[in-house]
């Protein structure tokens, strides 16, 4: 017996699985530019057939996979991202905690010793300042834990201000690729500040603070 092909519904979810774990992946990991989002998968829309969705798949899905390999154990995805992922064969380096407590430890020794000897010149030089081991960890982030400057901020601050429905997100001017920021919404549910408001539009929850 022949295997039945997906469905134009059942190729719409997957895309947007897809287009979902992209958008957690390029906020995560500080992609500039972002894994490109901007597909077509409105089933109301008559354009999109069966072939633009399998377009749309395959280009998610070998974007994905090209970027994989730039995954770092810090690099924490959420759950559904992870299962893309696996979907793709794709693994995704694990941190090791005490590996990560011990390289501290020894370059807060490290420090400790270059700030005593400085101490002990008769002429100092300028303080001796810790290296960062991880300059996306210093971004500035806004209430929500996204870094400043990003789309993803961009979309809470833009639903902090009022109300929205995902159309009126796609028109905002900062969204110049027209992308549904559905995962960031999840998030922003997850956390307890997004909500839905009396008129079925995306909002943040009165007097919210992280």
């Amino acid at each position: 017996m022949a295997e039945s092909k997906p469905t134009k519904i059942q190729m719409a979810k997957e895309a947007q699985k897809l287009i979902d774990a992209a958008q957690d992946m390029s906020e995560m990991m500080d992609l500039d530019p972002a894994i490109k989002t901007d597909y077509l998968i409105d089933l109301k829309n008559k354009t999109v057939t069966v072939a633009s969705l399998q377009d749309a798949i395959t280009a998610l899905q070998t974007d994905i996979k090209s970027v994989a390999k730039e995954i770092e154990p810090k690099d924490k995805f959420e759950k559904e991202t992870h299962e893309v992922l696996a979907d793709l064969n794709v693994k995704v380096p694990q941190s090791n905690p005490e590996k990560e407590d011990a390289e501290e430890e020894e370059a807060e020794v490290a420090y400790d010793d270059l700030e005593k000897n400085a101490d002990d010149e008769v002429e100092k030089e300028k303080p001796i300042k810790k290296v960062k081991k991880d300059t996306k960890d210093t971004k500035e982030k806004d209430e929500f834990g996204f870094a400043i400057g990003t789309k993803t901020s961009f979309f809470a601050q833009s639903l902090k201000e009022s109300p929205k429905t995902m159309v009126e997100i796609k028109a905002e001017k900062w969204n110049d690729n027209s992308a549904a920021y559905n995962g960031t919404w999840a998030k922003l549910k997850r956390m307890g500040a997004g909500e839905k408001s009396e008129d079925g539009k995306m909002a943040i929850v009165s007097g919210w603070l992280k």
